[in-house]
């Protein structure tokens, strides 16, 4: 064997090794964006829960969020500021399901999952009033994903008292109407 062919020999092998370490680089990134996808649902349904858990517990919160989704507008500066809050804190969410969508680390139906409360909350009368006051405090995708949601299917989108019955025992206008286009 001459110097030459043991030359190309190692050259051979290091062709190789430098594909099998490219193969160990691709299944490892490939576990990690399973783990940072799993950890992402997580940290968004540990979010939800701390959210609604925030809400059932607290009477007051409760209170005046069931008089602003019938009519942000008339209620009082305490009772607004517990909706925007309690209103805000769902669309947040929808928008960091969004882009986390968008980087490919939410599966299947996540977004809509997510999507589907804020939009409850503002299929209502209070819904309305304080989306068209406060939309373009969010970032353009999500609120251009909402206010098309709203547009084209808000007959279909249930009312948050629908979801959560707790917040509309005994509200009196439950008849959702979709939120035109701007």
């Amino acid at each position: 064997m001459t110097l030459e062919s043991i030359y190309y020999m190692t050259q051979i092998v290091a062709v190789g090794l430098i594909l099998v370490s490219l193969v160990a680089i691709y299944l490892q990134q490939r576990k990690d964006h399973a783990l940072a996808r799993a950890e992402t649902v997580k940290d968004l349904t540990k979010s939800g829960m701390g959210y609604f858990n925030a809400l059932v517990n607290e009477p007051r919160t409760l209170d005046s969020v069931r008089v602003c989704l019938q009519d942000y507008v008339s209620a009082t500066p305490r009772e607004q500021m517990d909706f925007i809050k309690f209103t805000q804190y769902a669309v947040l969410i929808a928008e960091q399901a969004y882009f986390m969508e968008q980087e490919k680390l939410l599966p299947g139906s996540g977004l809509q999952r997510h999507i589907a409360f804020p939009l409850a909350i503002l299929n209502t009368p209070g819904g309305r009033q304080i989306w068209q006051l406060g939309k373009n405090s969010f970032s353009d995708e999500i609120r251009i994903l909402l206010d098309k949601q709203l547009s084209e299917n808000g007959h279909n989108i249930p009312p948050v008292w629908e979801i959560i019955p707790a917040l509309g025992a005994d509200l009196v206008n439950t008849d959702p109407q979709p939120i035109a286009k701007n």
